[in-house]
């Protein structure tokens, strides 16, 4: 079949347009028809007129549940119980900041000496921060959960904290003597 034009609007739960937004169709275990909303919330896909799963994704936004479209011969619809599932629910989300302290001479040469990594308790989720210059690091729209902070830096022993907790919400402190 001749493939025909989807367009839709994703907004959030105050009917605010939402960019970024990934919206990917699929038929069965075919490659899905991927689409990106632009800054108006607005997106287009073309896609053989016959029922496709839909599901949508963005980094600060909570993840929905499939949902079904249907051709009706001149459109697709959407199920009514399913079009609130265009109004994604934001995401509760953190940060976690830090600073790697040694006692040998490496003012400056952090981001040649160290790494940092976050590794969720549960194994699922891992993230990488850029040492700058001074130490420092940053880890932002973490999503809430219990966690452990991985350090290698050169001339030092491995660091791996304690699980903590990350709070939605909260601008975490994660210090790091080596």
């Amino acid at each position: 079949p001749k493939p025909v034009h989807f367009s839709a609007t994703i907004t959030d739960q105050n009917g605010d347009p939402i960019g970024g937004v990934i919206v990917r169709a699929q038929i069965d275990r075919e490659p899905p028809t991927i689409g990106i909303t632009d800054e108006t919330g607005q997106f287009g896909l073309s896609l053989t007129p016959e029922a496709h799963r839909v599901r949508l994704e963005h980094p600060d936004f909570e993840a929905q549940p499939e949902f079904i479209i249907t051709w009706t011969g001149d459109q697709f619809t959407v199920a009514d119980d399913a079009v609130s599932l265009f109004m994604l629910q934001a995401r509760a989300v953190a940060s976690l900041t830090g600073q790697l302290t040694s006692t040998l001479d490496v003012v400056d040469d952090w981001p040649n000496r160290a790494t940092v990594t976050l590794l969720s308790v549960d194994g699922t989720r891992q993230r990488f921060a850029p040492v700058r210059g001074n130490g420092s690091f940053e880890f932002t729209g973490l999503i809430p959960g219990q966690y452990r902070l991985h350090v290698s830096a050169l001339g030092h022993r491995p660091y791996q904290s304690e699980g903590f907790g990350v709070v939605a919400g909260a601008n975490d402190r994660g210090d790091v003597p080596l």
